[in-house]
């Protein structure tokens, strides 16, 4: 797996870095756009090769479920930032996914509820959904 330096600043468990300051003064300046539509780029390869890549973050109460043409300005965006870090054979897009994360007001990352019997309601993990999901999910369903 590989991250750029945007991934240091989107998740707070970078928050704590001595450095972390500097390199958001300098993003900011560098990378507007990236910063105003939370980009940062990942990837990881999958067993059989295939790469993902990822992602940006977008925050509103409600949010369209099309995607617009400014989507194809941040795809864009992602690839062109994960150009300056790796050297891909092939950038061809054959798949995406748009992910909605709920959260919580009073900062609560992984409620859950059972809203009647045999309903369990797991609230999204915040962005680390892809990375905790299923960790979270073999917990409640082992705790049940």
């Amino acid at each position: 797996m590989l991250c750029g330096g945007l991934t240091l600043l989107h998740y707070a468990a970078f928050d704590d870095l001595a450095t972390r300051a500097a390199l958001d003064t300098r993003m900011r300046a560098e990378l507007p756009f990236h910063r105003d539509n939370g980009i940062h780029v990942l990837l990881s390869q999958t067993a059989d090769g295939r790469l993902t890549i990822g992602d940006s973050h977008a925050y509103a109460t409600t949010h369209d479920p099309f995607e617009s043409f400014e989507s194809e300005e941040i795809n864009a965006a992602i690839r062109d930032y994960l150009a300056g870090f790796a050297r891909l054979p092939d950038t061809t897009v054959t798949e995406r996914w748009s992910g909605f994360h709920p959260s919580l007001r009073d900062g609560r990352t992984e409620p859950v509820v059972d809203p009647e019997p045999g309903v369990t309601v797991v609230n999204g993990v915040g962005g680390a959904d892809m990375t905790l999901s299923f960790g979270l999910a073999e917990e409640v369903v082992a705790g049940r």
